[in-house]
């Protein structure tokens, strides 16, 4: 599994910024990669992980570095938001996956073109946060569920 990263900022230099990352197996929802500190050093970086079967990448776990994360295609791939919204064992991560997928769905609602496929992935994250027995943190399971408030949206 390739993961590349690129940083822009306001600075003439590339920053040094740590970026902690885990790997989902896209079938179980187990870490087949615990969390591991990459540093990010040059304005674009790949970093190579031996791995078998598809993963899901958890990046910026527990928060690790203050910046925004922006998938090169500009969108955000729905489904691994849900995977991570329903599954992801670093809290954070659940809650900014959840945060996302409700945005979304509450914008395709405001505009009248609600998706199916996203309602469904809303539905599961919460089905699966609510049913997660491995989690002993209530505060991070009633995060993960609330919804973005307005200044958020």
């Amino acid at each position: 599994f390739s993961l590349n990263l690129s940083q822009s900022s306001n600075s003439d230099s590339p920053l040094h910024i740590p970026i902690s990352v885990g790997l989902l197996d896209k079938e179980t929802g187990k870490e087949v990669v615990p969390t591991t500190v990459l540093e990010l050093k040059e304005n674009s970086q790949t970093f190579e992980f031996t791995v078998k079967g598809d993963v899901v990448p958890s990046i910026l776990r527990g928060f690790s570095a203050p910046v925004k994360l922006v998938s090169a295609s500009g969108s955000d791939d729905e489904s691994a938001l849900a995977f991570l919204a329903a599954r992801d064992t670093d809290g954070f991560n659940k809650w900014e996956a959840g945060q996302k997928l409700y945005t979304s769905l509450i914008f395709q609602k405001i505009e009248g073109d609600q998706s199916d496929q996203t309602l469904d992935y809303v539905m599961e994250a919460f089905s699966r946060t609510l049913a997660d027995k491995t989690t002993s943190d209530y505060s991070i399971k009633a995060y993960a569920l609330t919804l973005p408030g307005e200044s958020t949206l």
